[in-house]
């Protein structure tokens, strides 16, 4: 099953989808790099939704409008998110702390870099592992080489 079609999205839990929509329609990051955040770090999550507050009977539709009050109302950090997705550990990655920013969309170069590897088809959960040996890679321009 494919991570974006219709039968693996449905096989999702909701915080999972709740998360993937906040990032693709609130935040306004690519549906693909949405999906991979989204699905690629449970351990945020997990921490993302244990602070949420309802009752031990709430049903299903009560953790939903929990958790898109909670949004609406706490930006999160989304470094965290980011970099647990590529592989690197979460909360306590220096990588993380580096950017005073919480929003990925404010770092464009990151962005730009990250699309331009995913697009030469660097496996997304292995840029950990590049910005792990070389983090300068993620803060300069992306260039196409010259022809």
């Amino acid at each position: 099953m494919r991570l974006g079609s219709p039968a693996g999205l449905l096989s999702r839990s909701p915080p999972k989808l709740k998360n993937l929509r906040y990032r693709h329609r609130t935040r306004g990051l690519p549906f693909s790099h949405a999906e991979f955040i989204a699905f690629n770090s449970p351990f945020t999550l997990d921490d993302l939704v244990s602070q949420l507050r309802f009752t031990p009977a709430a049903v299903a539709a009560d953790v939903k409008v929990a958790f898109r009050r909670f949004l609406t109302y706490r930006p999160i950090n989304e470094f965290e998110f980011f970099f647990e997705s590529i592989g690197l550990p979460p909360s306590s990655s220096p990588a993380a702390a580096s950017y005073r920013d919480i929003f990925l969309s404010d770092e464009a170069r990151l962005l730009a870099s990250v699309s331009a590897l995913v697009h030469f088809g660097f496996p997304w959960t292995k840029l950990g592992l590049l910005y792990r040996e070389e983090p300068s890679v993620f803060s300069s321009e992306p260039r196409l080489p010259r022809r």
